[in-house]
């Protein structure tokens, strides 16, 4: 099976200036790689944008691989 990562979104947050009272600002980023441990007992790094031949049962799994990022269910993962 042929899965393409396409990213996540994570965020940084920055404290507020108690002396000054600037506020708190956060930034949305994308972690560009990630590092998985499969069914399969393989350890792979995906790269964002690049297609990886994988398993099917290994497919299913990354396809099924989800996160909560402001409330919406993303899926970093498809099947090209």
């Amino acid at each position: 099976m042929r899965i393409k990562y396409i990213g996540m979104k994570s965020s940084t947050k920055k404290n507020g200036c108690p002396v000054c009272g600037a506020k708190a600002k956060s930034n949305t980023s994308y972690e560009y790689s990630k590092r998985m441990c499969l069914p399969s007992g393989l350890v792979k790094i995906f790269l964002m944008n690049k297609v990886e031949e994988v398993s099917y049962e290994d497919g299913v799994f990354l396809k099924g691989f989800k996160y909560v990022y402001g409330g919406k269910v993303y899926y970093p993962f498809v099947e090209v």
